[in-house]
């Protein structure tokens, strides 16, 4: 994922030092870049966490098979994220020079709510419509998860904690959503 996030990095910057600023089917091709790449690499960050996760709670790695196991695992995956993450702000920062009204950094813990509000109404108009649908698959996704750990509950007895955790994503989502229809006179 780090070396096409780099070679993806170039084809970006070759394409907007190929861009007069005018050409729309040239900028929907760079906007089109900086999402699929963006996308997969968050798609990177989200497996490295399942596999770091998957790696110390099945007993994999513990002090008993090595402290270098251990420890280089750790390492290589704050690396690898960090990396990511770096490629991430490359792909931003294109897009920062393609609309140089945004100066919102990255690098900065609040980028998301200062990227936003530096976003035109057509633009918060997309931003709402790709929300509701995510906000409609996580809902049809929970239920099919819950269902899915509920079953294997009774039959495997796998215990309460992923219908919890189903619950509490579910929850938490419905309960964002809410809160802000409320702010306004759209109706749940």
């Amino acid at each position: 994922m780090i070396g096409t996030g780099l070679i993806t990095v170039h084809r970006g910057n070759q394409l907007f030092a190929g861009w007069d600023g005018e050409d729309e089917a040239k900028e929907q091709e760079l906007n089109q870049l900086i999402t699929a790449e963006i996308w997969f690499l968050n798609m990177g960050v989200i497996v490295s966490l399942f596999f770091f996760g998957c790696f110390y709670t099945c007993g994999v790695a513990s002090f008993e098979t090595g402290l270098l196991m251990w420890g280089g695992t750790s390492v290589l995956f704050m690396v690898g994220t960090i990396l990511m993450l770096m490629i991430q702000g490359k792909m931003v920062d294109l897009a920062r020079r393609m609309a140089p009204e945004k100066n919102a950094s990255p690098y900065d813990m609040k980028f998301q709510k200062e990227w936003y509000s530096q976003c035109d109404e057509a633009e918060r108009a997309q931003i709402g419509n790709c929300s509701w649908a995510a906000y409609s698959a996580i809902n049809k996704c929970c239920v099919a998860l819950w269902l899915i750990f509920v079953l294997t509950g009774i039959v495997l007895d796998t215990g309460f904690l992923p219908v919890l955790a189903v619950c509490v994503i579910w929850i938490t989502g419905n309960t964002v959503y809410s809160r802000e229809a409320a702010k306004t006179d759209i109706l749940v």
